[in-house]
């Protein structure tokens, strides 16, 4: 949702008094600037008509049973030209739009309705524009609402609101009633029997939203009664659900209150003292299973900026590291750095590609940021006490000689990750991180770069991406679509200079060469960087909204954003011709570490490309990871391989991808043995665990031994057959 509100300079002065009139509630005031609707230019209404909530009856009286119409059609259209209600009978929701009143019936049809019909209750005013604001991308109702919610604590909690909102709705639910018999029963009876439920997709229509103030309590439903009708007039009722793709805002301020009391005598014998409050929220909120299961009532809608995870998603992670009956003996870990700062600055592909300015990083351009720092900080901290839960080590472990090793590669964000992770670890423990190559410059144990290729070995590493990877290059229109939406692609510099003229998925170019890095060129690069950034930008930001440029998006929409980057790493690493070649020194690394007798605890950082290619080159089946937007190799995420034995003195090995949730990312929320990180335990071709889940030693070892194998088969192949 782009939410761009226009302020408004509003000069008024208001008085609020409820005076008996002829069976007449009167809200009086006097306001200035009031300008009339381009729309309806009704000169014979006056500025202070115009800004008169108009109420029928109470709600109050149709809870208990009142469906008498008291007032006909024309003349409710008297008193405004937008509004909701029901008719006579409770024949139907009411909607009132552009001065015509139509009812949308319990049977499914919307007609217009004849100006001699009545109406037990209503809500109407006339429609006078005070602001307009655009959004887009609304994921549910309660987003709508605190949107809506926000703009009223701006504006002021005590007026009455008539919002209408025209636009795109991907999917929309509605309810209506069947029409009642005498002798009329309670409408919350009514809804438990005689209510229906419609769902509709991909509509044009308006939305007419009526906003009460708590004042009101006694009188109507405080807060906000949303009633929907298509475009074409075929589709309507009163709103459970809805997604929204786009829309716009008209807002009307309104100062004034009138309310017309039946005259019948069945209005006339109620205790309307009673407390009805659980009555009303049951009537405006009666669901029956329409509409999005997550949504409660309207005033308890979640808060977009923590919809991080479902709860079912939460359910599904793994939580511990551990093996009843195992002792823990050797922890290696390969991690991806954590939280860095993108290269968005003047000059960069980011700085040009949209035409808002990216968020302000605690880091230079690539490095570690201080959330990173705290968060990698968080990590250590969660290791030392699961280390310790497992007897591995003890409080306030002083290691030998090399019982502890880290190492890292020699750019800066991973030498910082390794720090912040090893001074959580063991506080006291004065580790220290070695690296090997010039400091930020890319030490060749972590360079995921060929080590050798020639013209036959690029061209079947070529065609092996292509047959595994085409498809989902091609199936990235839809991510590619929300990414120049999300970034203002065709407001920016790039575009409207030519550089950039969309994201396209058949213009890929890949280039395999001894001793780089495979790349691909094209839109999945350029795609890659924005979505690399603006994930990172998700992670570091509070505000959600504002880390998607003004939008706000679903958890859904950010895993589609994250995914080009996902998509990107496979492409160019996990295929396993490539995999086995960039993977190697890693993999030598990795084992020499397993054969190490007195080694504990083993910490190589480096990037999500090492992890990505390592995991392939072994084999490792596709795998999920819940709570996490990136679903192959998040930010800060290790993969973990423990080494255990049993009674027997037998050993085993377990692999796990250990992470930080979405909203543990964005939330830094400290981590320890009663809040842990998500874990992902993971399975391998052609090797089977033990009823346990652990894998024999041999047979992890051997997954090593053969990936090693096979680049060195592959070079033989390749370079010294050719030669």
């Amino acid at each position: 949702m782009i939410k761009k509100i226009i302020s408004v300079s509003m000069a008024f002065m208001m008085t609020f008094s409820l005076v008996a009139c002829s069976g007449t509630i009167r809200g009086e005031r006097s306001r200035t600037d009031r300008a009339l609707s381009d729309k309806f230019p009704d000169v014979s209404v006056s500025d202070e008509q115009r800004d008169v909530m108009f109420q029928v009856s109470l709600l109050q009286g149709l809870t208990f049973g009142d469906y008498h119409g008291s007032i006909t059609v024309e003349e409710l259209k008297e008193h405004g030209d937008t509004g909701l209600g029901t008719f006579d009978a409770l024949n139907g929701e009411m909607i009132v739009i552009d001065g015509e009143v139509y009812r949308a019936a319990g049977d499914g049809t919307v007609e217009e309705v004849l100006d001699t019909e009545t109406v037990p209750f209503s809500n109407v005013t006339f429609l006078d524009s005070d602001m307009e604001m655009d959004i887009r991308r609304i994921g549910d109702i309660g987003s709508l609402l605190d949107i809506l919610n926000e703009t009223v604590e701006e504006r002021g909690i005590n007026r009455f609101y008539m919002v209408r909102i025209d636009g795109r709705f991907s999917e929309i639910n509605v309810r209506s009633e069947l029409a009642q018999e005498e002798p009329y029963k309670p409408l919350a009876t009514v809804l438990e029997t005689d209510q229906t439920f419609f769902d509709y997709e991909n509509v044009d229509g308006t939305l007419v939203c009526l906003y009460c103030p708590p004042y009101m309590k006694d009188l109507n439903a405080t807060g906000w009664h949303l009633h929907f009708i298509s475009d074409d007039r075929t589709m309507g009722g009163h709103v459970l659900g809805l997604k929204l793709t786009q829309g716009t805002i008209t807002w009307d301020d309104t100062d004034g209150f009138e309310m017309q009391i039946p005259d019948n005598e069945m209005f006339a014998g109620f205790d309307l003292t009673i407390d009805q409050s659980e009555d009303i929220e049951r009537v405006e909120n009666a669901d029956a299973g329409s509409g999005d299961d997550d949504e409660e009532d309207n005033d308890d809608q979640a808060d977009p900026e923590n919809e991080d995870t479902d709860d079912a998603d939460q359910e599904d992670i793994t939580r511990s590291i551990s093996y009843e009956g195992y002792t823990l003996e050797q922890v290696i870990v390969l991690s991806r750095h954590n939280i860095r700062s993108p290269l968005s600055g003047a000059g960069s592909v980011l700085g040009s590609i949209t035409p808002y300015d990216w968020f302000e990083w605690t880091s230079a351009p690539s490095e570690l940021s201080l959330r990173g720092g705290v968060l990698e900080t968080e990590m250590g901290h969660y290791f030392r006490k699961w280390m310790e839960e497992e007897g591995l080590i003890t409080a306030g472990y002083d290691p030998a000689p090399g019982e502890f090793r880290i190492y890292a590669n020699s750019k800066q964000r991973t030498i910082a990750t390794a720090q912040y992770f090893a001074s959580a670890l063991l506080p006291t423990a004065g580790l220290e991180v070695e690296y090997h190559a010039e400091f930020d410059k890319m030490d060749p144990v972590f360079t995921p770069q060929l080590t050798f290729c020639t013209d036959e070995y690029a061209a079947d590493a070529k065609d092996q991406i292509l047959d595994m990877f085409e498809d989902r290059i091609a199936g990235l229109e839809d991510n590619y679509e929300l990414l120049s939406e999300v970034i203002g692609l065709t407001d920016s510099e790039s575009y409207k200079n030519g550089d950039i003229t969309g994201f396209v998925t058949d213009d890929s170019i890949f280039s395999l060469v001894t001793g780089a890095e495979p790349t691909v060129s094209g839109s999945l690069k350029t795609a890659c960087s924005v979505s690399d950034a603006l994930t990172l930008q998700y992670y570091e930001e509070s505000d959600a909204v504002k880390a998607a440029f003004g939008n706000e998006l679903t958890m859904e929409e950010w895993e589609q954003i994250a995914e080009i980057k996902d998509v990107y790493g496979d492409v160019l690493f996990t295929a396993p011709l490539v995999a086995i070649n960039v993977a190697n020194p890693l993999l030598e690394e990795i084992d020499y570490e397993m054969g190490m007798s007195n080694r504990k605890f083993t910490f190589l950082c480096g990037h999500d490309s090492n992890i990505g290619s390592v995991l392939a080159a072994l084999g490792a089946e596709d795998y999920d990871l819940a709570g996490a937007i990136e679903k192959t190799t998040p930010i800060g995420c290790k993969l973990v391989f423990t080494k255990w034995s049993n009674e027997s003195g037998d050993q085993f090995w377990s692999a796990d991808l250990v992470y930080q949730t979405t909203e543990q990312l964005r939330n830094a929320i400290l981590l320890d043995l009663n809040n842990p990180p998500a874990i992902c335990h993971l399975s391998f071709d052609g090797i089977r665990q033990n009823n346990d889940g652990l894998y024999k030693d041999e047979d992890f070892r051997g997954l090593f031994e053969d990936a090693i194998g096979e680049y060195y088969r592959l070079y033989t192949e390749y370079v010294v057959k050719a030669a």
